[in-house]
């Protein structure tokens, strides 16, 4: 990033966050770790760059997403040759709507968040 990025560009990241969302998205797509803010933050050359925006998400609907990823993990156990598919899809239109919103609610009401299933992170790049 530091070589390919000019000054004042922009770095998203959207990274899977808290192995206890680990699931079969996870076993489906390769993912190998999961982080949380410590250490992203330790990766991170705080002299070349400056962070705009870091919160965790969903918050609210962890709790159902974390006892579904348990299901996963237990089933994945007990059945070694399952066929591993991601669980993640678009939901179906009215369903898509009211998750989009409890995800809005939260991002307007919640300036902080201590969890959720992913790791949101915005930085810039430092003029030199």
């Amino acid at each position: 990033m530091i070589k390919s990025l000019k000054d004042g560009g922009i770095v998203i990241l959207n990274l899977p966050s808290f192995d206890l969302f680990k699931g079969t998205h996870d076993e489906a797509v390769g993912i190998q770790q999961r982080f949380n803010k410590r250490m992203v933050f330790d990766m991170i050359d705080k002299s070349i760059y400056e962070t705009v925006r870091e919160i965790y998400w969903p918050f609210l609907l962890s709790p159902i997403i974390f006892f579904i990823r348990i299901f996963q993990r237990i089933s994945m156990d007990f059945d070694k040759n399952r066929e591993i598919k991601s669980d993640l899809n678009d939901p179906i239109g009215l369903v898509n709507r009211v998750l989009f919103k409890i995800v809005r609610v939260e991002n307007n009401f919640f300036l902080s968040k201590p969890f959720g299933g992913s790791l949101f992170i915005v930085l810039i790049k430092a003029n030199k």
